[in-house]
């Protein structure tokens, strides 16, 4: 709810810019009238914000398309990747003794090989690590797995024998270094290629961790080249290749809410959600009020700008952000239903505001602006109806999830802590003392 009519909150810095003395002109002769002022108002966070929560859990790693790898990174995280594939071709062109090219759907696995692409710049490491590879041997849930549970559904929650996704029948290790390109293979043998094959089977897959400590890798894509042998040429080996169906990656430890700040982004993605009471008046200093007549209504005649100014500030080390951070604002409209109250659209357009990573990790402090004139101008239009204004407003990443990775901004109670920015254009005048 927005404050009573003519509760005058206090200004934490206003600034007026375009001021001119003009001789009276009313008929009042203790009036001047001025030309219209420009004044800049900062609210602090106690004088429009309330209720913050930061939530988690929206989306999981399995939508991300992606995974991760990490030992001890930044002295805490852990991470291992989980790849299942998807049914093997029933079929594949091959050239006859004749030389015609001709479709066999009676093909033979003998064996394979894993090929791993690597996300070069969202990896931190800058020289050779080790990967493993491995086949996993639990029935797990792609949607649902964890650090501690292959299936963490209604009425099934099964911890894996081992933490980490395992045990596993180990199938070998491979060194990978960025320097000589993004990708590694590793050979299958035919038995593996088979007990892949049965789509039937929840526990078949594969586990991918890395040896070395204090790195942290992103897999970007996966393939499984399959050698064929096919029955019109049985000499001959074809290579296809099966897709991935299920890609995740269970991590450990998973992050708490901050005590004191906001967050957006990660894989489960966070959000965080804020009330604006937007007051009905404001009383700028002495100076200022000596040339507008004090206090300010604020009005949607008179609202030029409105901006939630945030202050970034670094995530913990294991989370940093490798890549851009999109930040969409949306408005909440039903609040009563958090955290899976439904979101109106998007108020900082389908990009979202671009922030570089840089801002939560070696140069945090950066301002970042959210511009929210329209949203401040529904609440001043809804607070002369009886309808009750929908302030209720979610950060989030325009891409949920986006990353294991989350941006961090100061919140209430600290030196960065939000801003709301009001632009306003006044016309009365000023009675002379």
């Amino acid at each position: 709810m927005r404050h009573a009519r003519g509760w005058v909150l206090p200004l934490a810095v206003v600034a007026i810019a375009g001021c001119q003395d003009e001789a009276p002109l009313g008929v009042d002769p203790d009036l001047v009238p001025l030309e219209p002022q420009t004044v800049e108002v900062l609210l602090p966070w106690e004088a429009f914000g309330r209720d913050l929560q930061v939530l988690g859990g929206f989306g999981a790693p399995n939508e991300l398309g992606r995974g991760t790898l990490a030992v001890d990174f930044a002295g805490e995280l852990n991470a291992r990747t989980l790849i299942r594939w998807g049914p093997y071709p029933v079929s594949a062109v091959v050239r006859d003794t004749s030389g015609v090219n001709r479709p066999d759907s009676s093909l033979t696995y003998v064996g394979g090989r894993v090929v791993l692409f690597f996300d070069t710049l969202a990896s931190t490491n800058e020289g050779p690590v080790t990967i493993e590879v491995g086949a996993t041997e639990v029935p797990w849930h792609a949607p649902t797995v964890s650090w501690t549970l292959a299936t963490d559904t209604i009425g099934d929650r099964t911890p894996w024998p081992e933490p980490g996704a395992g045990p596993v029948r180990p199938l070998g290790s491979v060194v990978w270094d960025p320097a000589e390109g993004d990708s590694v293979s590793l050979a299958v043998d035919s038995a593996t290629i088979a007990a892949w094959g049965d789509t039937t089977d929840a526990s078949r897959g594969l586990r991918i961790s890395m040896v070395e400590a204090g790195e942290r890798l992103q897999v970007g894509l996966a393939r499984l080249r399959l050698e064929a042998r096919p029955s019109i040429r049985p000499d001959t080996l074809v290579e296809v290749s099966a897709f991935v169906q299920d890609i995740t990656f269970v991590f450990d430890p998973s992050p708490e809410p901050p005590p004191d700040g906001l967050r957006v982004g990660g894989a489960p993605a966070w959000r965080s959600v804020l009330t604006l009471d937007v007051p009905d008046s404001v009383r700028p200093d002495a100076s200022v009020c000596a040339r507008v007549r004090c206090p300010i209504a604020l009005r949607t005649d008179r609202l030029n700008q409105a901006e939630l100014v945030l202050t970034t500030r670094a995530s913990p080390p294991a989370f940093q952000p490798t890549d851009t951070t999109r930040l969409d604002v949306r408005v909440v409209l039903a609040p009563e239903r958090l955290p899976k109250a439904p979101l109106g659209p998007t108020l900082t357009g389908q990009q979202g505001t671009a922030l570089p990573p840089e801002y939560f990790g070696e140069a945090p402090g950066r301002k970042v602006v959210v511009p929210l004139t329209a949203f401040v101008n529904t609440i001043l239009t809804q607070g002369d109806t009886a309808s009750r204004p929908v302030n209720t407003l979610a950060l989030l990443s325009v891409f949920e999830p986006i990353s294991i990775a989350f941006a961090s901004f100061d919140g209430p109670g600290s030196e960065g802590a939000p801003v709301l920015r009001l632009v306003l254009t006044v016309t009365d005048p000023v009675k002379l003392p």
